[in-house]
């Protein structure tokens, strides 16, 4: 599942609220793809970009290069934002488990078409030089001769 712009500073938001204290890029796009999300562009520079907005708004804290922690931020709004975090992560979950499904139908579809032996013994209307015409000791249906 692909995050995108909101819905991407909202999880990082949420992810440095959770851990407590600081967090660093690399452990934010770690946190990120264990999560099944997957980010446009090169991952640092895109969780780099978004969380510049909320440093502005002093929700985040700028500690280093690459390092963020949590600043002031409304109850409300960090309600706001851990029940977005939330409901991201179940439709990843939901996304991933789908993605499985499909995975075991298709493996399961190809594993018994796979199991096709090939023609009876004896039966040679497979063989080369055959022209598909069978012989029978049947007389014809329509009663000729």
């Amino acid at each position: 599942m692909i995050l995108h712009t909101l819905e991407l500073r909202r999880y990082l938001i949420a992810r440095i609220i959770e851990r407590g204290g600081a967090a660093s890029v690399a452990d934010l796009v770690d946190d990120l793809a264990d999560a099944g999300f997957e980010v446009a562009g090169r991952p640092s520079k895109t969780v780099s970009d978004a969380l510049r907005p909320d440093v502005t708004r002093h929700r985040l804290v700028r500690l280093e290069r690459g390092v963020y922690a949590e600043a002031t931020i409304a109850r409300s709004t960090r309600y706001r934002i851990l029940a977005v975090a939330h409901s991201l992560r179940s439709a990843a979950a939901l996304s991933h488990r789908r993605e499985t499904a499909a995975t075991t139908r298709l493996t399961t579809v190809r594993q018994s078409s796979s199991q096709f032996v090939g023609p009876e013994p004896g039966d040679n209307r497979h063989e080369p030089g055959n022209l598909g015409i069978v012989e029978t000791d049947h007389a014809h249906p329509t009663g000729g001769s």
